[in-house]
């Protein structure tokens, strides 16, 4: 790590308050600790998609090698959308849409 970035990380382990519970009571910060946590909603949300389309979608795809990937992944999406989203099991064998989606509705609640 860049020395810069760490003296950086070591100077907020430092800090006394944390933000999340500084935006709260502080109205300058409101809006733009708000704001962070739109932006992360937003990029857990992109995530979700993209792990949705090339991963679990992917892994349940049998693609001959005259089949069009991408016309093979919607057909299999409209198929069993449902049980393609329950057998996908990410790392330590949790639920991988329901781990994401864990993650997103928590940075959600993380609004004030």
């Amino acid at each position: 790590m860049p020395g810069k970035h760490q003296q950086f990380l070591e100077h907020l382990d430092r800090i006394p308050h944390s933000i999340c519970k500084l935006a709260p009571t502080t109205p300058a910060l409101r809006e733009p600790y708000n704001s962070a946590v739109m932006a992360m909603k937003k990029l857990r949300d992109l995530h979700m998609r993209i792990v949705y389309l090339y991963i679990i979608n992917m892994s349940k795809t049998s693609c001959p090698g005259y089949s069009c990937p991408a016309q093979a992944m919607l057909k299999s999406l409209e198929e069993d959308q449902q049980s393609v989203r329950e057998s996908i099991r990410g790392t330590g064998g949790t639920s991988l849409v329901a781990l994401l989606k864990a993650g997103r509705d928590a940075t959600t609640q993380a609004k004030v």
